[in-house]
């Protein structure tokens, strides 16, 4: 019974997490296709593809956005009845300068992202070492457990989930669309920042690894205010590589966790 909680809880955090990048897409193809069955075949393999395999097509759903929306600045056109675009409802403006790639500043932030790790890390065991005292059951993350039992290709596919994927969704679900599009212009970047990195520790459902979660919540959306959304997604894949090699290291030196 336990288990099957679980599995529920696992999966309504995959498919809220989904839920946003949906809604971009959903607006982009509306304003595309005109086929309806078509449009409604795409969204089916958006939610299948979900289901099956995580974070993929969210992840890849992002990535299509912000090209075609820096590329062809398709949101800053006038649509047929006058109205402008970047006022519709759930269209992405991704021309200005969050948007922005930069190798060289992705690389600059991922190394940044080091030191934040461990100090973060220290941080996190002090919190453990009170739990611990008050005798409260500590359990690894669910995907660390996966790991740690999976084959090397089954490592590989989680790594490239965890590394790659995770950060370019959720960075979009909880920096762009929570944190900025939806609570800082409402309640102040300070209360902003709180609530969206107390989701965002929600969200990865694990006591031992609650104060870690929040506090690179609280980093990233600093990140993304001086650096853009590129800058949150490098803090955040370092932070997920980091904890991936030491997955690795773990598993395959047998050391015991």
């Amino acid at each position: 019974m336990n288990g099957i909680i679980k599995y529920a809880g696992d999966l309504l955090v995959i498919m809220l997490v989904a839920f946003p990048p949906f809604l971009y897409l959903y607006r982009y193809l509306y304003d595309k296709i005109k086929n309806v069955f078509l449009r409604i075949a795409l969204y089916a393999v958006y939610w299948a593809g979900t289901l099956y395999f995580s974070n993929v097509l969210p992840a890849a759903s992002v990535l299509f956005l912000i090209y075609r929306s820096r590329k062809e600045s398709i949101y800053h056109r006038n649509d047929e009845e006058g109205e402008d675009s970047r006022q519709r409802k759930f269209n992405l403006d991704c021309t200005g300068w969050r948007w922005k790639f930069s190798i060289k500043n992705f690389i600059k932030i991922a190394l940044w992202g080091i030191p934040i790790k461990y100090a973060v890390t220290y941080i996190n065991l002090l919190f453990i070492e009170v739990l611990s005292k008050l005798k409260i059951t500590l359990t690894n993350q669910e995907v660390v457990n996966q790991f740690l039992k999976s084959d090397v290709f089954q490592s590989i596919v989680l790594s490239m989930l965890v590394v790659v994927c995770a950060p370019i969704v959720e960075e979009f679900v909880f920096r762009f669309w929570l944190y900025d599009r939806l609570l800082k212009n409402r309640i102040g970047t300070f209360f902003a920042a709180i609530l969206t990195s107390l989701l965002f520790m929600a969200a990865h459902f694990n006591v031992q690894g609650a104060v870690t979660f929040f506090l690179i919540g609280i980093i990233n959306c600093f990140i993304y205010d001086r650096y853009g959304y590129w800058g949150a997604v490098a803090n955040h894949f370092m932070f997920n590589f980091t904890s991936a090699i030491l997955l690795i290291l773990i598993k395959f030196l047998n050391i015991p966790v």
